[in-house]
């Protein structure tokens, strides 16, 4: 998961163009949307579903 958050944190800042200052910002953004997302462990549903 680390893995994951940090190449989807890199990805975005670099996509808006924010700089590095804002790295806590993008990846609290970041884990938020990952664990609103459809899990495969809940059956691909999104957590207001379960």
């Amino acid at each position: 998961m680390n893995r994951t958050l940090n190449e989807r944190v890199k990805s975005i800042r670099i996509h808006v163009g924010l700089p590095k200052t804002f790295w806590a910002d993008v990846v609290s953004t970041t884990a938020y949307l990952i664990n609103q997302g459809p899990s495969i462990f809940i059956g691909f549903k999104i957590p207001e579903e379960e």
